[in-house]
C-alpha cells in the first residue's frame, strides 16, 4: 500500500500477510526506517526513481526490492543490472519474452549505474 497508516493497522492485527512498502518517491531513510518498523519484507518502489546505489543499500538493510512501472526492454534490462529481485509489469507477455535471455538482450542496454 501507499498509505503508511493501512500498513500500521494490517501490522498491528495478530495473524498478518507479509508486507511491502509502495512508494511514489525516491526511497529515503525515512521510508527505510518505516519498512523496518511494520516489518515489511520489501520495497516497491517506482523504477524511473531507483538506481543501483539505492538498490543495494536496500538490499543491505535485509528487504527486497520490486519495482514497478517496468513497461520496456530497456527498463527490464536496467532493473536487472541493478540486481533487483523481481519486478512489476503491465505486460507479462512482453517480460516473459524478454527475460528469457537477459544476457543477450542486456548487452547493449543503457548502462544502469549512470542514472
Amino acid at each position: 500500500s501507499f498509505d503508511p497508516e493501512i500498513l500500521q493497522g494490517v501490522a498491528g492485527s495478530r495473524h498478518h500477510p507479509a508486507m511491502a512498502l509502495l512508494l511514489e518517491e525516491a526511497i529515503g531513510e525515512d521510508a527505510l526506517a518505516l519498512a523496518e518498523k511494520l516489518g515489511a519484507v520489501s520495497i516497491h518502489p517506482d523504477i524511473d526513481r531507483l538506481d543501483i546505489e539505492t538498490v543495494n543499500h536496500v538490499q543491505s538493510r535485509g528487504f527486497f526490492v520490486f519495482p514497478y512501472n517496468v513497461d520496456s526492454e530497456t527498463k527490464i534490462c536496467r532493473a536487472f543490472k541493478m540486481g533487483i529481485d523481481g519486478l512489476f509489469v503491465d505486460d507479462p507477455k512482453m517480460a516473459i519474452m524478454c527475460c528469457q535471455d537477459i544476457p543477450e538482450r542486456c548487452s547493449g542496454a543503457e548502462d544502469c549505474s549512470k542514472r
